[in-house]
């Protein structure tokens, strides 16, 4: 069952329930209300950290790269050791 299911679910199974209490019944549509909002929130940071870390990942990357390339053009200068002495 999809959330929004849920929702109508609850919502009509609310509807044939007996009259209740007015404040009683307002409550559970605020609470259902704050989850969505929260849960919208929780989307939004987690698709920030996912641009984060492929962020970050890239940036690793490019540096392992140019450390790979720095050493390989010292290499290249490196003077062999049987002609330091």
């Amino acid at each position: 069952m999809t959330p929004r299911h849920r929702y109508l679910a609850v919502n009509d199974a609310a509807a044939a329930a007996p009259a209740q209490r007015k404040d009683a019944s307002v409550a559970p549509v605020q609470t259902r209300a704050e989850v969505e909002r929260l849960m919208v929130q929780l989307r939004e940071a987690n698709a920030r950290l996912i641009v984060a870390a492929v962020r970050a990942q890239d940036l690793s990357d490019e540096a392992h790269m140019e450390t790979a390339q720095a050493k390989a053009e010292l290499d290249v200068f490196e003077v062999p050791a049987c002609c330091l002495a």
